[in-house]
């Protein structure tokens, strides 16, 4: 949850997460208690100078509350195996430059896209007992997995 920043104070810690599926308000609560409204544009990236949690509501799902990535976890390599039989539903946001991402089931190329820095995309299927593996050729990218919505 904490990324040096390369234009900070040496020595500084930041807080960032970013907004992967959050369509309606959207607020973080840093750990002295300060209350903060952020844009509820998917994408955007919020940076803290305190430990946080970022949270947003989801018009398309009642209103559930959708915790915002933390992006900490970027990365190029991501791979975990599926044991659900609902669609499962990724979304992938290119945080540091462009990246070229190819999603794989089992080995097997599925899908790939070219994402510009800032962008966000959603992929789905019904992947149930396959190995997906999302791999970056570009920048470090942020994915976050959930399925029907209840996660």
């Amino acid at each position: 949850s904490q990324i040096q920043q390369p234009d900070s104070v040496p020595g500084s810690v930041l807080y960032a997460f970013v907004n992967l599926e959050a369509d309606s308000d959207s607020f973080s609560l840093d750990s002295s208690g300060q209350e903060r409204v952020h844009p509820q544009t998917l994408g955007h990236m919020v940076t803290l100078s305190k430990g946080a949690v970022v949270v947003g509501k989801g018009k398309e799902r009642g209103d559930r509350i959708i915790e915002w990535a933390n992006v900490a976890l970027a990365g190029r390599n991501f791979a975990w195996y599926s044991y659900r039989n609902d669609p499962v539903m990724v979304k992938i946001y290119a945080f540091n430059a462009d990246a070229f991402v190819l999603v794989a089931l089992n080995g097997n190329a599925e899908q790939q896209n070219n994402l510009k820095k800032g962008q966000v995309w959603s992929v789905s299927g019904d992947w149930m007992g396959k190995v997906i593996r999302i791999t970056s050729t570009g920048g470090k990218i942020v994915v976050t997995q959930e399925a029907n919505g209840a996660d």
